[in-house]
């Protein structure tokens, strides 16, 4: 299994707009591996946290990796509002995509020059907080934001954790699909 995560991770080419659908127990392992090695690459970025605070992905990573990035923490819920904080920024909501979208066009747009990454931790989860149509929507604003910044953008996801018709939806936009564990039982 590490070495098929290893393999499609050399496969990642810059600017594009990768899902990459995990079993439920092996998704947190996953977001490391993939954080780690896109860090070790040189790649700074903007990471999406739906499913953990940021604090725990930055624990995560490590404090080299975590510096390179910016974190929008949708999961803590600190306050009832949004607040900025050196690294990262806290979203009330996980369902209020207007704010975490000008959260990432603004974080994205912060980086600099070099190789860029924005990375979700469960694209698969946020698609529980909002309509199909909603979720249709975003994904496509998602994909056009990385490619308008020429920056990689990563979306992982949970194996059965989105209805297929969402799940489809979300590959129409993605330049490649990653199924890690497709052909394991």
């Amino acid at each position: 299994m590490r070495k098929n995560i290893t393999e499609e991770i050399e496969k990642i080419e810059d600017k594009n707009v990768v899902l990459v659908i995990s079993r439920t127990q092996d998704i947190g392992e996953f977001d490391k591996l993939l954080l780690r090695s896109l860090m070790e690459k040189d790649y700074r970025g903007v990471v999406l946290s739906i499913t953990q605070p940021y604090e725990k992905i930055a624990e995560m990573v490590g404090e080299k990796s975590a510096e390179k990035l910016f974190f929008i923490d949708c999961i803590s819920k600190k306050g009832g509002l949004a607040q900025k904080g050196e690294g990262h920024l806290y979203i009330d909501n996980p369902a209020n995509l207007t704010e975490i979208g000008i959260a990432i066009t603004e974080g994205i747009s912060a980086l600099p020059e070099g190789k860029k990454l924005f990375f979700i931790d469960s694209i698969s989860s946020l698609a529980t907080y909002v309509s199909k149509n909603t979720f249709a929507k975003f994904s496509h604003f998602l994909a056009s934001k990385m490619r308008e910044h020429g920056t990689l953008g990563v979306f992982m996801s949970v194996k059965d954790g989105m209805d297929s018709e969402a799940e489809q939806s979300l590959s129409q936009f993605c330049d490649k699909v990653i199924n890690i564990n497709e052909g394991e039982s």
